[in-house]
């Protein structure tokens, strides 16, 4: 706590996606998994997975030929 009585957050960097997403089909290209608190955005071709309690990139899925529009994080038990 700061002498003022108020809570001190840590300073972080910035991070930042580059490139821009597309307005109308990004829209539903964002999820998040309370089981794995991991986040998952995509923005036009990529899909950044993200581990916002450490505010680190857990992986980038770079391979995508087309536009990705949606996505859902599963847990592995749920697929088998």
């Amino acid at each position: 706590m700061d002498p003022g009585g108020g809570v001190r957050l840590p300073s972080i960097s910035l991070r930042t996606l580059p490139g821009a997403c597309h307005a109308s089909r990004n829209r539903h290209a964002v999820d998040w998994s309370a089981r794995s608190n991991l986040v998952a955005v995509a923005s036009n071709v990529l899909v950044v997975v993200v581990d916002p309690t450490n505010l680190q990139v857990a992986q980038v899925l770079d391979k995508h030929k087309a536009l990705v529009t949606r996505v859902s994080l599963k847990s592995i038990s749920n697929m088998i």
